[in-house]
């Protein structure tokens, strides 16, 4: 099975994949940072906390699940989860209908490795805003970014050179 790097302190593994859903199981480094609020625009989501703590922001409200516990993140939902405690935490997240999660997974995967920093995660954000679409991010932002990471790619500039 293949692991995907979502950021520098989380990583996720689909262990299966059908035709209405995915489901991948996830690990977050203790004490790690939010990633941007974002949003499904038609998939739901399920996850599910196997060990650890997982803290998520769903809408305007905050909460803490521990081991065991599970919650459901609508379509449409601004949302975003990290690990605030100082021990690793490993969940499940099922999300239907699939739709192009594995290669969005792939994609933001590839990027991160590459050190492409916000740039190329903003080109993936934007390849596949029928997946994710960041929440607060006005609307010219993104697009402009998207041509700083093509650019970046194009000229083959790596970070920090």
């Amino acid at each position: 099975m293949t692991t995907y790097l979502l950021g520098p302190t989380s990583a996720a593994t689909i262990v299966s994949r059908s035709a209405t859903a995915l489901e991948a199981e996830v690990r977050y480094a203790p004490r790690s940072r939010p990633p941007p609020v974002h949003l499904f625009p038609t998939q739901s989501g399920h996850v599910e906390v196997l060990e650890g703590e997982l803290s998520a922001r769903l809408g305007r409200t905050t909460r803490t699940y521990r081991a065991g516990e599970s919650f459901d993140v609508p379509a449409g939902t601004r949302h975003t989860m990290w690990n605030a405690s100082p021990e690793p935490t490993r969940t499940t997240w099922r999300t239907a209908p699939p739709g192009r999660s594995a290669e969005w997974l792939a994609s933001l995967d590839a990027a991160v490795r590459a050190g492409g920093g916000v740039a190329a995660v903003a080109l993936v954000t934007r390849e596949f805003r029928d997946v994710l679409r960041l929440a607060g991010v006005p609307g010219v932002v993104l697009p402009l970014l998207a041509v700083v990471g093509r650019l970046r790619a194009r000229f083959g500039v790596d970070r920090g050179r």
